[in-house]
Formats: C-alpha cells, structure tokens, sequence
C-alpha cells in the first residue's frame, strides 16, 4: 500500500487544490492520503476534516511546528510501506503517484526516490529574479536532472515537495533531522537533503524520476528581494548547525559562540544586498552557500573530535 503525505501550514488558499491533485491522480492501487496538520490551532484540519469532499482524507495533528517534525508524524501515521510527500502549496500532475512507486516495485534497495519540480509562478516574475533564475532556481525548489530516470550519485539531492521514502528505511535511519530548523528567519530547511545523504550513506538507493512531476507554487511574496535572502541566510544557516553544529549550540561551547557570530555576518552581508539588483543577489547566494558550507564542515569536524574525546 502506498500512503500520500501532504504536510501542511495554514496554506488554506492552496492546501485543497494540492489535495484535489491527489485525489485525482491515475494510479490503479488504492492508496491512503493522509493530511499531517502542522499549522498553529490545526486550522486545516477544522476547516477541511468535515467535509464530505475529504471522506477519504485522514487529518492527523502535528506540533509544534516544523515540517522535518511534520514527516516523521506522517511517517510513524502512515499505513503504506511507501510514503509519498506532497506540500501543500505543490500540485501534483495526474501520473505522478503511479511513476514515483514504480522504482520500488522493481529494486528493494530503492531508498527513497523523487521527481522533477517545476516552479509555478502565480504572475511575471520581476526582472531582477528573471537575470538571475538561472542561479536561483533552486531556492523555489526547482529541480531537474533531465529526462532519464537513474540512481543518483553523491551531491545529487531530492527536495521535499517531492519525495517518497520506503517507510521501514526512514524509520530505521531515525526519519527527518528535526535540528535543522532556522529560527532566526522562520525556515526549516535541509532535513530532506540530509535524510536522501543519510540514505545513501547507509547503502540505499536514491532515484530520479523524471516523468514524476509536481508543479510548486511560487506566490507574489516569494517573488521579493526579500524573501529570497531569507531563503539564502536560512541555507546558510542549516549547512553550518547540521547534525553536531545544533547540539555544539545548545551545549554552549566555544566554537558554538564562534558559529552564531559567523552565521549573523552571512545574513547581515546577505541583507546588505537588498535592492542592489539580480546580480547582486547572485553573488550573495553564492557567498551565502559556501561560507555555510565552509563553517558546517569546520563545526561536523570538530564536533567529531570533541565528542570522540569526550567533550
């Protein structure tokens, strides 16, 4: 059995054509569709959870919030052995359940598989974001590996508007990473590219599945300056805390200290940016990206070496 899982946040406004997307799907199995409501008050599933058009749909609460939290509730909720992840301002095309599945019926060491996102804009993006897609497109989810379906390698991630995992591997490998929150900027980001890491990491495969695709929804306020250094800084930020760089923080050590003054001086030179045009935040993403990199890798490293030695 196969259990669809759309984690949602208060997006009322796009949460029922996200589900209709479901519901409609081509796919001859049966399949669950679960609605995880990750939303302050559980708003969804007071508002949708009465409605005969949901019968089929199971509401389950989640909290507090963050959608890393969110995944594992689906996860520990979910009846199917395959669990399929929908967000809820994603629309799926009407084939996508049956060409996401279809990796697992063939290979027991499928993992954990994903499909091409194509970002939805509700209107013309701005002329800055228009010169500098080509960098960006990644921070609106975008993802495409092209047009054949393969195992991928290291470095090659999945996204979470679009990712399905074989159940009993998720729960083995300990589910989504819920220390990946940034709560400066209100992003919890990164937990899917660390669990697809985690995965192959533990000899599972990770694959591409090109004819499986989600359209996500880019609103007028993701279209802002913004937005999108919130975006870069809250990357930034989840590269760099990662697995030990969160718990060296919570534990206070030294490095701990050096890694907060180093992650406000990447968002700081990131909102230095605003309004300085495309090019400009292109450089800043850049920037951004591999200072994260650079001071995650130093925390992880370190972190080892404290811990093995006891500290």
């Amino acid at each position: 059995m196969v259990t669809v899982a759309v984690c949602a946040f208060r997006r009322m406004d796009w949460i029922q054509r996200s589900l209709q997307s479901v519901l409609d799907q081509s796919f001859a199995e049966g399949f669950e569709v679960l609605v995880v409501d990750n939303g302050p008050g559980h708003m969804v599933s007071q508002a949708l959870g009465q409605l005969d058009l949901y019968k089929r749909v199971r509401f389950v609460r989640s909290s507090p919030a963050g959608v890393a939290r969110a995944r594992n509730t689906a996860l520990r909720c979910a009846q199917g052995d395959i669990v399929a992840f929908l967000d809820d301002d994603a629309i799926a095309d009407p084939l996508w359940l049956h060409e996401l599945v279809l990796p697992y019926r063939r290979d027991a060491r499928v993992g954990c598989a994903g499909g091409r996102i194509v970002p939805a804009f509700v209107k013309e993006a701005p002329k800055w974001l228009r010169e500098a897609y080509g960098v960006l497109a990644h921070e609106f989810a975008a993802l495409d590996y092209g047009d054949s379906s393969m195992v991928l390698g290291a470095g090659m991630p999945l996204y979470g508007p679009n990712l399905s995992v074989r159940k009993d591997v998720a729960l083995r490998l300990g589910g989504f990473n819920e220390s990946m929150a940034t709560p400066w900027y209100g992003f919890e980001m990164g937990e899917d590219v660390e669990f697809v890491k985690r995965c192959q990491d533990a000899g599972y495969h990770a694959v591409w599945v090109p004819s499986a695709v989600v359209r996500h929804v880019v609103t007028e306020e993701k279209m802002t300056r913004a937005f999108v250094v919130r975006r870069m800084a809250a990357r930034a930020v989840s590269a760099a805390t990662g697995k030990y760089g969160e718990k060296r923080m919570r534990q206070g050590c030294v490095l701990s200290a050096f890694l907060r003054v180093m992650v406000h001086y990447s968002i700081a030179q990131g909102l230095w940016v605003v309004g300085r045009g495309g090019r400009a935040i292109v450089h800043d993403r850049v920037w951004s990206w591999w200072w994260g990199v650079v001071v995650g890798k130093l925390v992880r490293h370190t972190g080892r070496d404290r811990l093995a030695a006891g500290g």
